[in-house]
C-alpha cells in the first residue's frame, strides 16, 4: 500500500505527504518503525500522520471482518442505526479503540449520507 498525497502538500514529513510505501514506515500492526511519532512531528503534522495511521488500522480491521463474513452496515434494511449503536456500546465496554472508531464511522455515515 502507498500513501498517495502530493509531495509538499502543506507539510513534508516524507511519510503521509510523499509516496512512501507503508511497509517502509510501519510494522505489521501499523506502528511506526524505528521511531516514535512523538519524536518525528508536532502540531499539524502529528494530526495528519495520526489520522492516516489510525485510518490504516481501521481499514485493516474492516477488511478482516469482511473476510469473516461481516458487513451490511450501509444497508438500512439489513442493519438499523439502533443496531449499530448497540454494537458501539458493546465495544465501548471492550475498549478496542479501532472497533469503536469503525462503529462511529458507520453511524456517522448513515446519519450523514451526503458527507460533511
Amino acid at each position: 500500500m502507498v500513501l498517495d498525497r502530493p509531495v509538499g502538500a502543506r507539510h513534508s514529513c516524507g511519510v503521509c505527504c510523499g509516496r512512501v510505501p507503508l511497509e517502509d514506515v510501519e510494522d505489521r500492526d501499523g506502528a511506526m518503525k524505528g521511531s516514535d511519532i512523538r519524536k518525528i512531528v508536532s502540531g499539524f503534522e502529528a494530526d495528519e500522520m495520526g489520522v492516516d495511521r489510525f485510518t490504516v488500522a481501521m481499514r485493516r480491521k474492516l477488511t478482516q471482518k469482511r473476510k469473516e463474513g461481516r458487513g451490511g452496515w450501509n444497508i438500512p434494511d439489513a442493519c438499523g442505526i439502533e443496531d449499530l449503536r448497540e454494537m458501539l456500546e458493546d465495544h465501548l465496554q471492550k475498549g478496542d479503540l479501532v472497533d469503536i472508531a469503525n462503529f462511529a464511522m458507520m453511524i456517522w455515515n448513515r446519519e450523514n449520507p451526503n458527507g460533511i
